[in-house]
């Protein structure tokens, strides 16, 4: 574990924000502290596992190694057509895919013409399409600098211990009129800031819109646009009523964690109250069904969403 500065402008001066363990693998017992820069607001994990000690925190269940390839396409059909839509107004030219798992959007973006290349940081994720993935750090790959049309980086910028010099990368193999879109969790949203759905220690680096946008800027790219969504990935404000609940009688911020961030333990989280089944709860769960949909819709209005892509072009 390593004690660190704010990773995005430096300062030494930071606030607690929450603690919380890896409710989500279950790698270790610790509690990782979660604090916010003074200076610049950026939210990051203090002290964290270092370049050494991270991957450790990356068990094969992560990468969902054993699916098949025509079975890992129609699972994330939906998720994969979303990003894409996000490409839709570029014509189909070079596309690199950094964090790119087993090669699925590669698969499908080259299914509708385009030039794939791909860098995954770990041997564990396999090449399930065998498609051109080096596997290693992007600063290594050897790309020529302004050699791809679009560059995209799905949930991966939270994952790294340099966010901008990661996005001086992206912005060294961008062609001048390219776009590269990255995707993070904004910790703005009422999931990422109330319950917590950041997966620590996983997750080294918590953004919002104005962090996102200083890095970027830091690294020599601007934001075009922000898009707010959870098409992608899944950022609904379901079963939030019932942490106000739990909250409200007593059970602690560890113990509905243990609930709601393990889909084992949903049925818990839903319809049981400090270890016991809840008709309350199960009244609870049914209201915050019929509410989820409205509150969703709300927090994009507002930019509030858990999910958000900025596309980002060369200043």
């Amino acid at each position: 574990m390593q004690a660190v500065d704010c990773p995005l402008c430096g300062s030494a001066r930071h606030r607690f924000v929450y603690e919380r363990r890896d409710h989500t693998h279950h790698v270790t017992g610790t509690y990782f502290r979660v604090v916010r820069c003074r200076d610049c607001g950026m939210v990051f994990v203090n002290p964290r596992p270092g370049p050494g000690e991270i991957d450790a925190f990356y068990p094969e269940e992560f990468y969902e190694a054993q699916i098949a390839p025509a079975q890992l396409l129609r699972d994330k059909g939906g998720a994969l057509q979303a990003r894409a839509r996000l490409l839709q107004e570029l014509t189909p030219g070079r596309l690199l895919d950094v964090g790119c798992q087993k090669g699925e959007f590669m698969q499908w973006m080259k299914q509708r013409g385009w030039d794939v290349r791909g860098v995954e940081i770990s041997r564990k994720a396999p090449n399930l399409f065998g498609l051109p993935i080096f596997y290693g750090r992007l600063e290594d790959a050897g790309f020529a600098p302004r050699s791809f049309d679009a560059v995209t980086a799905w949930a991966v910028l939270e994952h790294v211990h340099d966010p901008v010099g990661m996005l001086r990368q992206l912005a060294r193999v961008l062609r001048p009129d390219g776009r590269a879109f990255v995707l993070v969790p904004n910790f703005r949203s009422l999931p990422a800031r109330f319950m917590r759905h950041d997966d620590v220690p996983r997750h080294l680096l918590m953004f919002t819109p104005r962090t996102l946008a200083r890095a970027a800027d830091a690294a020599g790219l601007q934001v075009e646009r922000t898009v707010f969504s959870d098409d992608i990935f899944s950022g609904s404000t379901r079963g939030v009523l019932n942490f106000l609940v739990k909250r409200a009688c007593g059970e602690s911020y560890d113990d509905i964690l243990s609930q709601n961030r393990s889909p084992a333990q949903w049925h818990r989280f839903a319809a049981s109250l400090n270890g016991e089944p809840s008709r309350l709860m199960a009244w609870v769960d049914a209201l915050d069904v019929r509410c989820t949909p409205a509150l969703d819709a709300l927090m994009r209005r507002i930019r509030c969403s858990f999910i958000m892509t900025a596309e980002l072009a060369c200043r």
